[in-house]
């Protein structure tokens, strides 16, 4: 399969959003739904972590921000943000020239403060690692990895997955993440828990969101697609799943969105229930490709990659619910 190199920097390096370029059709545009400012009822529900914290989760998240410091840099595409739940160790994806990307690492005394200067993650030497995601103690890493590419064509594309003893510890060797892995898949998404991963899987001149369950043994099983929320001609991709696992953010080219791609909420009542109607973000909408990284453990903060599909440079930012 081929896809154009604008979409792959600017979608699949996080696999966002396959939109806007020359393999894929913009799905016609259509107006949002007349209630698409009032997110209460998709809002993450409320913890005692998050009153204890002071803030809001029913409330719509604040203008997105840049994270500071040196985590973003002026000339690259910084992008699928990943957080420990301590929200102390952040690991991302920076493009570098054509299909090439590393995965990187910083830390910071506290939330409060800025992330220090990043490190490259050793994933076994590759110039190919895209869209990483940690469990919530952050012993357990997964990226899409780029194993064959021939110009602005991606033949092979895998999800692996490396493990550590400690958070201060090296990775170890990278490993599919599953026995007879699909070879084309991107942007994968883990849940705190380890126990769902959600990944982008192809299909005819699009892509849709699935999930592989963690099986009894620990392994994980083949994915399923998420039908209630696959739209023909609609481009998904790019997950941040809350700590109870009933809020899904997601970036979409769905009818309504007002960007090259947007970030979308759908909700369910049970984790093995199926997800709702999906609702845009529109507090978090611009005209440049918007993809959630990570929501925080309490539910008030959202880690985020904005980016241009002009320049191609792309940065990461936090969205952060008022106070209560």
């Amino acid at each position: 399969m081929r896809w154009a190199l604008l979409a792959v920097v600017l979608g699949t390096v996080a696999c966002n959003a396959l939109v806007g370029f020359d393999d894929f059709e913009r799905a016609p545009a259509a107006p949002p739904p007349a209630d698409d400012d009032d997110d209460d009822d998709l809002a993450p529900d409320a913890s005692a972590d998050a009153t204890a914290r002071g803030c809001d989760p029913t409330k719509p998240f604040a203008e997105p921000v840049k994270l500071g410091g040196p985590v973003n840099t002026v000339s690259s595409y910084q992008n699928a943000p990943t957080l420990t739940d301590d929200e102390l160790t952040i690991v991302f994806s920076r493009a570098i020239g054509q299909l090439q990307g590393k995965l990187l690492t910083a830390t910071r005394a506290s939330i409060d403060q800025d992330f220090g200067a990043p490190k490259e993650i050793d994933v076994g030497g590759s110039a190919h690692s895209f869209s990483p995601t940690m469990t919530g103690d952050g012993l357990a890493l997964f990226w899409s990895e780029y194993e064959d590419v021939q110009g602005d064509t991606i033949r092979r594309a895998r999800i692996l997955t490396a493990r550590r003893a400690s958070v201060d510890a090296a990775f170890g060797p990278p490993e599919a993440y599953r026995e007879d892995a699909e070879p084309l898949a991107f942007s994968p998404h883990v849940s705190r828990d380890g126990t769902e991963l959600f990944l982008s899987l192809p299909e005819a001149d699009t892509i849709h969101l699935h999930r592989a369950r963690r099986g009894f043994l620990g392994a994980y099983e083949a994915p399923t697609k998420l039908t209630e929320l696959a739209l023909d001609g609609v481009a998904d991709g790019g997950v941040a799943l809350t700590s109870d696992r009933l809020t899904l953010f997601f970036s979409s080219n769905r009818p309504g969105s007002a960007g090259v791609n947007d970030i979308w909420v759908t909700k369910r009542a049970a984790v093995e229930s199926p997800f709702g109607a999906a609702k845009r973000v529109t507090e978090l909408a611009s005209p440049d490709a918007d993809r959630p990284g990570w929501v925080s453990v309490d539910g008030c903060r959202l880690y985020m990659a904005r980016g241009s599909e002009v320049t191609t440079i792309g940065a990461i930012y936090v969205a952060t619910r008022p106070p209560r």
